[in-house]
Formats: structure tokens, C-alpha cells, sequence
């Protein structure tokens, strides 16, 4: 650990020059770069070694890893510059904040950070339009489609939820909307021209996720360098206070103080009120970046923002937690459920969870858990599938087969899901846990028929398949479903596993309403 801190010294550009003659072997480059990976400031580190003509013992490694890096930058900036020229066309004002910009701005070239997505700042009047537009671009949602409803009332919400738009372009690029600005207008043309309002936010940020990656500090301490002498401060803390960030800004100057100049205390003006929280929250954090060790509660996402906000916008974050959020108005399906069934669904999420954290059984926390992340659509099919497989189950055997299995086959006249596929994979799991905690046992075919009648009743079409094979002398049969030619929640592909029955009129696979137990997987 001798060496963990010269990764602070060389995640800035420029400092190559302050490594001593025969200070670093190669198996101590190695050290140093894996550390560096760690904390995200692998490409500055690695650019300042090859500058001082340091060779790590696994150059070639390394090297296709820096290449690599900047390959996937320069195809970042790329898809930034043709996701804002859609967005301007389409007379949206929008800016970009961090990633290529931010790396253009303050480093040599976009080869010296690693950039992991592109963040996008626009009006919150402007986010419904932006969304269809990025769509019609070909980008998909990152989650679940957004409704109409939902992304209203996520545009509405308050900036310390940071409300953002996650979404993936070609090659799995992230793209993020955000409309959380710390004054009242964006500046025009560049975020720079508001360096007080710029500080601020990237401030914010690294303070959100605790500063658990040291790229985000690097771009402070070289911001700071570059504007700090100029920054009217008296207006920097009256940004951070309105947006109630004065505790993560207070945090942050004092962290690059401990981290890049080697001395505790904040080299900007701090006022003293927030100078306090700000030396332990900044004491905290560089234990955690420099041994690699913090308290697990400091990982929850919850904690995370609790000990950045101020009091009055803890009662509100606390408050806002009884409220459904905005995704909520969402569907996997992209539809939009009613607003008895999502403030009910809050509701039941919450006591389960509730009920998860007192459980001392390791198993049942896990299994509420689970439920509390279902829907009321959810349970509803829940609850039809547990009791449609006894019923089906008992029509399966001896000649009422047939007429089972048209009836579980009929199909709804209703529209089906926007996306099918996805739905019938979350209905096929909703009826493999209603038949693992039913109190009788259910073979393939009662579960299959179940499940096919469950899809008709949502309009998808599916198709029941039987199919023989012999192992270790015993004849088994398989039923399964098939959505499109692809089998419903099964483990590989019973095609190849199974040979199909072709003609079959109706009558059932020998044993098929049995025990799975008895030879029928």
C-alpha cells in the first residue's frame, strides 16, 4: 500500500515528471495500475508512466487495455455529437456535462479518462419531447418504456431526487437525460460559462455516490486549477445551498485538498457552518479510496443520500419514500396501471420489505423480498395460477384431455402486450413459484397447460409441445410451451432434448399428470 499514494498524484496529466529516477520497478507499475483500475483513474495513471518512461512488467496487457479505452472514447464522442445534433434539429436546447466534453475540456486528448456514458442536461419543460426524439433516433429505454404519465410526473420531480432518462444507443452506449441544473437557466453554449453553477453540479455528483470513483475528483481538483482563482464563491455557496448540496460541495473541496495537495483543510473558501460536516464526510471518504474498505452502510443507495442532504431535504426524502415513484406508472409491457394499483402496489412493496427486514429466516427475507418486487398484475396472475392447476391437473387425466387442452389454448380477443416475449417469461416464472408453493405437485403438463391458458387470457399466442425421450431404459414425456418458436422458462431447449410428437389428437403423454418425480422432468 506504500505506493497507493502516487495513483492520487498521477490521475492528473502534467505530473509524469514528479516520479524519481528508478522510483518504480515494474512489478510496482503493475501494483499502481491495478489500483488505479480500482479507482477508476486507470488512463491518467497509465498516460503518466508511459510519459516518464515507466514499462510495467505487463506492458502488451495494458497497453491493449489504454487502446481500448480510447477506441470506445472516441466512439463515445462520436454518438454524442450525432444524439445532440438530432436533439438541436429538433430545436431542443440541450448540453453535455462530464464525459467527452468535460474530458476535452480539462485533459490532453479523450485518451487520458475512461468514459462510461453520455450525460445530456436539458430543461425539464423540454424532457417529454427529447424522449420521443431520442427514440425515433433509435435509441431504447434502458428499463421498462415510459409512459405518458410516468414521464410527466418524472419531469416534475424535485432535483434532489436527480431525476434522469437512462437509455442505450448502438453498441450498448449509455445515453442520460438530465434536467437538475443548479441555477435557474441553463447557460447558453457551454456549462463553462457558468463556472460557479458547473462546480456546483460536478460537485453534487461525486457527493451523491460518495465519491467512490476518483475520476470524478480528478476533474474537480483540475477544474478548481484551471477556474479557481477567478470563481466568485459568495455565489458558488448560495447555488449550493438552494439545491441543498452544501455538505457534498464542503465534502468534495476538502477531500481534493487531503488528496491532491497532501494537507487536510479545504484550500477555497468554506464557510464554517459546512466546514465541520464537510472535514468528516472528506475523513470518511479517503478511507475508503485509499484502503479500499468503508461501512457497508455507506454502499446503500439510501444512506448515500441521507448523509448528504440537509435536514429539511432528509423529512421531504423521507416523506417521498411513502409515495409511489414516477416509474411506477410503468409497465415492462409499456403500459399504464391505474392509480388504485400502483398506490396499492406502494403500499404492499413496503410492508413486505418491512416484513423482510424483521424476518430472522434467511429464506423467507429472500422470498418476501421477491414479492415485494411484484406488481398487482403480478399477484394476480399469481393467485389464477394457483388455483387453475389443480383444476387442470385433474382435466388432464383420462379422456377429458382434449377437452382441456382447448380450452386452455383459447386466446383472448384483447390486445397483447407491446412486448410479448418479455411478458410471457415473466408469466412462465409467476407460474413455476405458484406450482413450487402449492401444497399439491404438478408434473410439466398440468404447469404448461396452466401457463398456456394464462398467456390467452393476455392475448399472446402460444403453443403446448410434447415430446418423448428414453433415459436409462424408462420412456419420459415433456410438455412445454413455445412463444414464437422459443420455449417459455425452460432451462435448455427441449427440441434437442425431447423428439417432438407430431399428430398427436389430444390424448395425454403417459404419466404426464403424475409427480415429477416419477420420470416426468
Amino acid at each position: 500500500m506504500s505506493d497507493l499514494p502516487s495513483v492520487f498524484q498521477l490521475a492528473l496529466p502534467g505530473v509524469s515528471g514528479a516520479i524519481p529516477e528508478g522510483g518504480l520497478t515494474a512489478s510496482s507499475c503493475d501494483a499502481l495500475l491495478r489500483e488505479a483500475v480500482r479507482l477508476g483513474v486507470f488512463a491518467a495513471v497509465y498516460s503518466n508512466l508511459r510519459q516518464a518512461g515507466r514499462r510495467p512488467s505487463r506492458e502488451k496487457d495494458w497497453d491493449r487495455r489504454l487502446q481500448a479505452s480510447g477506441a470506445r472514447n472516441l466512439f463515445f464522442k462520436r454518438e454524442q455529437e450525432r444524439v445532440l445534433r438530432g436533439l438541436r434539429e429538433a430545436g431542443i436546447a440541450c448540453l453535455p456535462v462530464r464525459g467527452v466534453s468535460l474530458t476535452e475540456a480539462l485533459y490532453p486528448d479523450v485518451f487520458w479518462r475512461e468514459i462510461a456514458d453520455i450525460d445530456l442536461l436539458i430543461a425539464p419543460r423540454d424532457v417529454a419531447p427529447a424522449y420521443g426524439e431520442l427514440k425515433a433516433m433509435g435509441l431504447d429505454d434502458a428499463d421498462a418504456p415510459w409512459t405518458d404519465v410516468a414521464l410527466e410526473r418524472q419531469a416534475r420531480r424535485a432535483a434532489y431526487h436527480y431525476p434522469e432518462l437512462r437509455m442505450t444507443g448502438s453498441h450498448a452506449v449509455a445515453v442520460e437525460l438530465h434536467w437538475d441544473w443548479v441555477a435557474a437557466e441553463l447557460p447558453g453554449g457551454d456549462l463553462f460559462f457558468d463556472a460557479e453553477g458547473y462546480l456546483v453540479y460536478l460537485c453534487r455528483h461525486a457527493a451523491k455516490h460518495l465519491w467512490f470513483d476518483l475520476r470524478w475528483l480528478a476533474d474537480i481538483e483540475l477544474f478548481l486549477r484551471e477556474r479557481g482563482t477567478g470563481l466568485k464563491w459568495g455565489r458558488f455557496w448560495e447555488l449550493a445551498q438552494a439545491v441543498g448540496a452544501t455538505r457534498g460541495c464542503a465534502g468534495t473541496l476538502e477531500l481534493c485538498g487531503r488528496l491532491f495537495a497532501g494537507e487536510p483543510g479545504s484550500r477555497y473558501p468554506v464557510p464554517r457552518p459546512f466546514a465541520r460536516s464537510g472535514r468528516r464526510l472528506a475523513r470518511q471518504a479517503e478511507g475508503w479510496l485509499i484502503h479500499g474498505k468503508s461501512p457497508p452502510f455507506w454502499r446503500h443507495p439510501t444512506m448515500q443520500l441521507l448523509r448528504m442532504d440537509s435536514p429539511v431535504q432528509r423529512v421531504r426524502r423521507i416523506g417521498s419514500w411513502l409515495i409511489p415513484a414516477p416509474r411506477h406508472w410503468s409497465r415492462a409491457d409499456g403500459s399504464t396501471p391505474s392509480t388504485g394499483e400502483v398506490w396499492l402496489g406502494r403500499y404492499r412493496n413496503l410492508a413486505l420489505r418491512g416484513l423482510g427486514a424483521l424476518c430472522p429466516s434467511r429464506h423467507w427475507r429472500r422470498r418476501l423480498m421477491q414479492a415485494a418486487g411484484w406488481s398487482s398484475r403480478d399477484w394476480s396472475v399469481l393467485l389464477r395460477a394457483w388455483w387453475l392447476l389443480p383444476i387442470i391437473a385433474a382435466g388432464v387425466r383420462g379422456r377429458r384431455f382434449p377437452r382441456t387442452r382447448a380450452w386452455a389454448a383459447q386466446v383472448r380477443a384483447v390486445e397483447p402486450p407491446k412486448r410479448p416475449a418479455e411478458r410471457a417469461s415473466q408469466v412462465g416464472a409467476l407460474v413455476k413459484v405458484a406450482a413450487q408453493r402449492h401444497i399439491g405437485r404438478f408434473a410439466c403438463l398440468p404447469r404448461s397447460l396452466t401457463l398456456l391458458r394464462l398467456l390467452g387470457r393476455e392475448g399472446i399466442q402460444a403453443e403446448l409441445k410434447l415430446g418423448v425421450r428414453q433415459e436409462n431404459g424408462k420412456v419420459e414425456g415433456h410438455a412445454w410451451v413455445e412463444h414464437e418458436g422459443v420455449a417459455i422458462n425452460e432451462p435448455g431447449d427441449p427440441n434437442t432434448d425431447f423428439r417432438l410428437l407430431s399428430g398427436v389428437r389430444g390424448e395425454p403423454i403417459p404419466g404426464a399428470g403424475r409427480k415429477p418425480e416419477r420420470s416426468i422432468t
